[in-house]
């Protein structure tokens, strides 16, 4: 397994917390897949979703502990998704991708897949309640 993130503090905690578990992880320090080469079975990703008008309206206990950049997805909220996508089909092969999302965000990063990878098929997976909460990618 390899993981990615561009915060040497987050891939610490992480480095930590698989190590407590003792699962063997590779971590790298970069944006989305601009650091990765090859092929890729899966990617798994929850980028950040919040848009910049959502931003002060969050919970205290996540607003004031998260870092910002950990939830600001942009003026819509689709901004890393876009980051993610590009960066993906620019540096490596995957066949399948798995994306949380926020449930009103859904179509919109269903269209962006399907944008950036064409034939790319989508499936909505919701949480316990009903919602969309991840998106299941299959990549031509």
């Amino acid at each position: 397994m390899t993981a990615t993130d561009n915060s040497p503090a987050a891939i610490e905690v992480a480095r930590s917390n698989a190590a407590a578990l003792g699962v063997d992880v590779s971590f790298l320090d970069c944006s989305w897949a601009d650091c990765l080469e090859g092929s890729f079975d899966l990617i798994v990703s929850n980028p950040p979703y919040v848009t910049t008008a959502e931003l002060e309206a969050l919970d205290r206990d996540v607003r004031d502990f998260e870092p910002r950049v950990a939830l600001l997805g942009g003026d819509d909220g689709l901004d890393a998704y876009r980051a993610l996508l590009a960066s993906i089909r620019d540096h490596v092969t995957v066949a399948r991708l798995m994306l949380e999302v926020d449930p009103r965000h859904a179509d919109a990063v269903a269209a962006l897949a399907g944008a950036t990878f064409p034939g790319a098929t989508t499936a909505a997976v919701q949480d316990l309640t009903g919602r969309t909460r991840v998106l299941d990618v299959d990549l031509p």
